[in-house]
């Protein structure tokens, strides 16, 4: 069907979408999508062949215009031309970009983006595709001590794609999006002070670990580390000095009165 008449300058024009989709029923409301493409391609495809199928529906394809705060977590080439970017956004959850014209010498996204930017992006959100059209990018956020510091970078590279590999697309993540935000924050800053190598190794591993365990928070997986798990009781500090047992089958600590009695399976851990 056409798209209703628009006025302009009291002359009635139809004006077709730009791209359809065709989509054969697979059940109630629901429809498999079969091919997508530019309007002229498809009608005429319709008008030849698929015409003869039953519950045969045309869809206009759109594309809306999304404006969110973004972090790049990966980036690799798609063409000779253009890239492929992982992103993951408050709002909107880990989504794939395309960026056109990105590795060409002179591009308008030349030093608007790398790894570990938290960027202001703005896109096509283009529906029943994979991809979305990247129209504009400005960097918040370089952080550029990534390129001079590799500890932290190694840091920020493991924890992006810890990120990229537990969010689903399109699901929204505003904690864990402010949680990886902290996280590169504190990899780019954790600088060695002058004078004191091997001194930053401590902090960035006690950060990694703290990050690690706000991450397993979030997603509902943290090890119990307050109370004990057989008798719930808080874990004093009197108590902590005592050398407690950390279970990993039930996941969290057991006291000392009741490591003994239990037996459970477990490693000690250090008052620390």
């Amino acid at each position: 069907k056409a798209c209703p008449p628009l006025i302009r300058n009291d002359v009635a024009a139809v004006r077709p979408p730009a791209t359809l989709c065709v989509a054969m029923r697979a059940g109630k409301n629901r429809f498999a999508v079969l091919s997508n493409g530019p309007y002229n391609e498809i009608i005429n495809r319709c008008n030849s062949g698929l015409r003869e199928l039953h519950d045969i529906a045309i869809f206009p394809v759109i594309c809306m215009i999304i404006k969110t705060e973004a972090i790049a977590l990966n980036i690799r080439p798609y063409s000779e031309s253009s890239q492929i970017v992982g992103w993951l956004t408050p709002d909107h959850g880990r989504i794939a970009t395309i960026v056109k014209g990105a590795q060409r010498p002179r591009n308008i996204f030349l030093g608007q983006y790398d790894l570990f930017y938290t960027c202001e992006l703005v896109f096509y959100l283009r529906q029943f595709q994979g991809l979305h059209i990247v129209k504009e990018c400005f960097p918040l956020k370089h952080r550029g001590a990534f390129r001079t510091y590799w500890p932290g970078t190694a840091c920020a590279s493991y924890f992006c794609g810890l990120a990229a590999k537990i969010t689903p697309m399109y699901a929204p993540q505003p904690n864990l999006y402010k949680l990886l935000e902290a996280a590169l924050d504190f990899f780019s800053s954790a600088r060695r002070p002058p004078g004191r190598p091997g001194r930053e190794r401590p902090a960035l591993e006690a950060g990694l670990y703290w990050f690690e365990l706000k991450l397993l928070g979030a997603l509902g997986l943290a090890p119990r580390l307050d109370a004990c798990l057989q008798c719930h009781q808080p874990l004093a500090p009197e108590a902590i000095s005592r050398p407690v047992s950390f279970s990993t089958a039930r996941g969290g600590v057991i006291c000392a009165r009741c490591s003994g009695q239990a037996k459970a399976a477990g490693g000690g851990i250090a008052p620390d």
